[in-house]
């Protein structure tokens, strides 16, 4: 195997585990469920409770469908393109590297 094949899949591998560990991400999976929460609400108590976008640790009660809910969802969909962003940007690089490795 010569030592650019190397180089490519070490850098594949690497893009795996950058991947990976944002999947795992404690902020990652916080802002997942969060916005999972707000936009599931469909049915049920008229408020919801959830963590504050601007400070994880704080738990906030919005109404459902009010304009409060909307704002919250639309900041932790902005936290969120953050790490799709850099998904995307890593699947795309993993995808030209499979190509250049494999023609």
């Amino acid at each position: 195997m010569s030592s650019s094949r190397r180089v490519i899949l070490s850098r594949i591998m690497e893009i795996e585990e950058e991947i990976k560990d944002i999947y795992i991400n404690d902020d990652f999976r916080k802002i997942k469920r969060n916005i999972d929460i707000l936009g599931a609400s469909k049915t049920g108590s008229r408020s919801i409770r959830v963590r504050s976008p601007s400070d994880m640790t704080k738990v906030i009660v919005v109404r459902r469908h009010s304009e409060d809910s909307v704002n919250v969802m639309k900041a932790y969909q902005l936290k969120l393109f953050k790490y799709t962003s850099r998904i995307n940007e890593l699947s795309r690089e993993k995808s030209g590297l499979k190509k250049q490795l494999f023609t």
